[in-house]
């Protein structure tokens, strides 16, 4: 997560999402991991951790994030490691990262905010 080590740009996905796919664990399913979000302008790090779904599905909750604003995101599981990054995939994809950035955009469907169940991480 540095100027030499840049993360993997994702297209924007909406803010009015109940839930982000992130990826999918490398490693399987039923294994509880680490989700780690920075965001870049404050640099506060927050953590989520969860247990990997149906065919390794990473997905999360993401309360308090902020509109436009761009997150740092990476994946490991090691509780309390936040440096810690581990390879996992791009949803759907065998497109393997170790950090990607996120951009949370809104999106208006006749003037009113666009809400969906669950966006996906895509890669840019």
């Amino acid at each position: 997560m540095s100027i030499c080590t840049p993360c993997t740009k994702t297209l924007p996905v909406l803010y009015c999402s109940d839930a982000l796919y992130v990826g999918d664990w490398i490693s399987g399913v039923g294994i509880t991991v680490q989700v780690w979000l920075r965001n870049t302008a404050t640099n506060r790090t927050d953590n989520k951790q969860v247990v990997t779904g149906t065919d390794g599905k990473v997905s999360i909750t993401f309360n308090g994030k902020m509109e436009s604003a761009s997150y740092e995101l990476w994946i490991n599981s090691t509780v309390g490691q936040m440096k810690g990054k581990e390879t996992f995939y791009l949803p759907g994809t065998t497109d393997s990262v170790t950090c990607i950035t996120v951009n949370f955009d809104r999106a208006y469907n006749d003037g009113e905010p666009l809400t969906v169940a669950e966006s996906t991480i895509e890669a840019a």
